[in-house]
Formats: structure tokens, C-alpha cells, sequence
């Protein structure tokens, strides 16, 4: 897809564009100068990479860049400090940088469907209120949920978490968290302090501790089993 060459002087002001499903394989240059924009939407294209030109948009507030070809995370990618809402699910994504804790603004983000293996600390993300790391392959969670005190909504449903970490009781604002499909074994009494949660899903878990029967039940069964 080809945008027109006078496409920055026709809409200088333009603050969201939408460009989806229309089998881009490169991020236009011709949205590089647009340095209003506060959305944009390049999600379900064959986007492999992010040039250093989308680093510029100092103002973006939402960004998708799902269902495409990403395999990485330029380090520049977190001047983006004014993000809000950052969806990168359904790529290929098997690392991401140390520094991509810094979006202190950001609210929602989703890496679901990707091939991450580990998370880098997120001490920075003291707005963020739901994370989904659905479909990765994580072993470990531990990536500072005592900066994560926003937080409300996790999912970390089908991977190969085997431990529950302790230090998910300081995110005190959880309600939900959906952690089924994993290899743990056992729920952290810890668990149970947090006193906002509502739902807890550990389904299809080789749980142990408590045991099926009280687990599978929900948060409250767990709380009375405690």
C-alpha cells in the first residue's frame, strides 16, 4: 500500500489512523512527520519489523501492532512514553527489551500469542491495570509485581508457569487472574490477601495444594480452605 506524497500536508493535524488488514509489509514513511497522532492501528497486516521512524511519535497514546510478523522490540521503541495502550499480540515475539518496563503512562498492554520465554522487569509500569501474557511460553513470573500496584486484570493462562510467585500479593488492586494451563502445583496463601480478587482460574493445573476439588471452586473455596 502506497499512501500519497502529499499525504502530511493534506492532514497535518491528524491525530488517529487506522490501517488494517491491508497487507502492509513496512510502516509508511509518509505517517513519520504526522506529530499529532495520538492512535494508530496497524494491526492484521505482515509488519516484521519497527523502524526507528515510529519512535517518534512522542504523543501516541494507543498503539496496535497485532497479528503480524514482529520477531523484536527496538530499544528506542520505549521513547514511546506517552503510550496508553499497547496491543503486540499474535506475532513472533521471543524477547523483549530490558528496558520496556518504562512506560510509566501505560494502562493496558497485550502480548498474548507470542514466544516469549521470560518478561524483563516492569518496575516502571505503575499505571498498568491489565497485562495478558496468554499463549507465550513462560516458565517465570518473576517481574516485580510490587510495582504493579494498578494492576486488575492478569492472565497468564496457557504456559508453563510452575510457581506462583509470593510477591503477587503486593499487586492489591488484582480482581481477576486467570492462570490456567500451567504446571503449577501449588496456590501461595499469599494468594488469598488479596482482597479485591474475585476470580481466580488455575483449571487444568496438576494442582496439589490445595487439591482439585477446592482449587477449580474459585478464590472463595480457596480462601476457606486456607
Amino acid at each position: 500500500m502506497v499512501l500519497p506524497k502529499n499525504f502530511n500536508s493534506v492532514f497535518p493535524s491528524l491525530s488517529s489512523i487506522t490501517l488494517k488488514k491491508v497487507h502492509l509489509k513496512v510502516i509508511p514513511f509518509e505517517i513519520a512527520n504526522i506529530h499529532h497522532l495520538e492512535h494508530l492501528d496497524l494491526s492484521d497486516n505482515e509488519i516484521t519489523f519497527i523502524p526507528p521512524r515510529l519512535c517518534r511519535f512522542r504523543n501516541l497514546k494507543s498503539l496496535n501492532l497485532s497479528k503480524n510478523k514482529l520477531h523484536t522490540i527496538p530499544l528506542g521503541f520505549m521513547q514511546l512514553r506517552s503510550l496508553e495502550e499497547l496491543n503486540l499480540s499474535h506475532n513472533s515475539l521471543h524477547t523483549l527489551p530490558r528496558n520496556f518496563g518504562e512506560f510509566g503512562l501505560l494502562e493496558f498492554l497485550d502480548l498474548s500469542h507470542n514466544s516469549l520465554q521470560s518478561m524483563p522487569y516492569l518496575e516502571g509500569l505503575h499505571s498498568l491495570e491489565d497485562l495478558n501474557l496468554k499463549k507465550n511460553i513462560l516458565k517465570e513470573i518473576n517481574f516485580g509485581f510490587q510495582y504493579l500496584l494498578k494492576l486488575e486484570i492478569l492472565d497468564l493462562s496457557f504456559n508453563d508457569i510452575r510457581v506462583i510467585p509470593e510477591d503477587i500479593k503486593f499487586s492489591v488492586s488484582l480482581t481477576e487472574i486467570d492462570i490456567s494451563q500451567n504446571k503449577i502445583e501449588q496456590i501461595p496463601k499469599d494468594v488469598c490477601d488479596l482482597l479485591l480478587l474475585k476470580s481466580l482460574n488455575v483449571h487444568e493445573n496438576p494442582m496439589v495444594d490445595p487439591p482439585p476439588s477446592i482449587s477449580n471452586k474459585g478464590i472463595n473455596a480457596i480462601r476457606e480452605y486456607y
